[in-house]
């Protein structure tokens, strides 16, 4: 073990709203005394973040270089496999040890074969791969397995760090706790796959419809962190579809960031219906906060979670009602790793 703190570049989406970039933050505070961190945006240049320089920019570059030749290891969470093997690139022509994380996005199920091909040379010079399920795993061929550890992509939060939630939301969480199951569900945007909602919002209206419909007692908060001007006409659609159907006793859209964790903390259950998942940092973060959580069939969930049919229209609505007909007790919040021990061991076999 290195007696002075040793230096890490970290790649991703670092300034985006979701998942990943929670867990790059919890990671990097997590090993803050072991580490020095610096970063490089995989998003668009964000004018509230102006220190982290983003990919986007072409003259940023010339940056990234220092970074990479300054650091001990370049961890890499990035999406795009494209900038994943630029980096990839960079990082071997300074002879730096690569960590690769691979969260779900662009793995190679999703890749044209040129790309597949292409991806897999140059996964063969990354140090460790870091799969968040055992499903990507799988979808990586035999001769790579040494390199790989699985380790979901959830680290305990620090609720010291989250904001308390807007009062306004607070009224409405208190108006309706007395009489009515809380669930919450959210979404970084609204994103359209084949016709539906990625993150399952139009999945929750149908279900909220029937439970008003058949007087459950039912209050869904759903919260959309990202919604620019692009999608308004969609959100305004979803709004209309509430008012229509008279349903503000029975759910409340939020269309800004709040602390999820502390809305979970007040909620009953946990919601997360999409269509498409990796390993999601809402279920990880529910179950750890011993609370009920349902969630679609498109993956393998940790233990504990219940499943709905993705494909079945009345399967989330039954699975909800039925809940709803039950006084809901805590549940296991299950074993958790040693997630320092983890990264530790990996990233200290990187400077050996």
């Amino acid at each position: 073990m290195h007696s002075k703190k040793i230096n890490i570049l970290q790649i991703g989406p670092i300034t985006e709203i979701g998942g990943v970039s929670v867990h790059i933050h919890r990671l990097c505070d997590l090993m803050s005394n072991y580490s020095h961190f610096k970063f490089i945006d995989e998003c668009k240049k964000n004018i509230n973040h102006p220190s982290i320089r983003s990919v986007r920019v072409l003259k940023n570059y010339i940056y990234f270089i220092k970074y990479i030749y300054q650091s001990d290891i370049v961890h890499i969470h990035l999406g795009n496999w494209v900038l994943r093997i630029v980096f990839i690139l960079l990082s071997i022509f300074f002879n730096r040890k690569i960590v690769l994380t691979l969260h779900g996005q662009n793995t190679l199920e999703d890749l044209n074969p040129f790309s597949k091909k292409l991806t897999l040379l140059f996964l063969n010079k990354v140090f460790k791969i870091i799969c968040v399920n055992q499903k990507i795993k799988n979808d990586l061929p035999i001769n790579l397995i040494p390199k790989i550890s699985v380790c979901e992509a959830f680290l305990p939060p620090n609720l010291s760090n989250e904001e308390d939630l807007p009062v306004d939301l607070i009224k409405i969480i208190n108006k309706h706790k007395k009489k009515s199951l809380l669930i919450c569900a959210n979404a970084y945007k609204l994103v359209k796959v084949n016709g539906m909602q990625l993150y399952g919002l139009d999945q929750c209206i149908e279900f909220v419809i029937k439970a008003k419909k058949n007087k459950i007692n039912i209050h869904l908060f759903y919260i959309i962190s990202y919604v620019p001007l692009e999608d308004k006409k969609t959100y305004n659609i979803f709004l209309e579809l509430i008012k229509k159907h008279d349903l503000s006793t029975h759910i409340t859209l939020v269309a800004k960031p709040i602390s999820f964790i502390k809305l979970i903390k007040l909620s009953d259950i946990v919601l997360r219906p999409t269509l498409t998942d990796g390993d999601a940092l809402t279920v990880r973060e529910a179950l750890y906060f011993n609370k009920t959580v349902i969630a679609s069939n498109v993956v393998d969930r940790p233990k504990g979670v219940i499943l709905y049919n993705v494909n079945d229209d009345m399967s989330l609505y039954k699975t909800i009602s039925n809940l709803a007909s039950k006084n809901l007790e805590s549940k296991s919040g299950g074993v958790f790793k040693d997630y320092y021990k983890f990264y530790f061991n990996i990233y200290n076999a990187c400077v050996e």
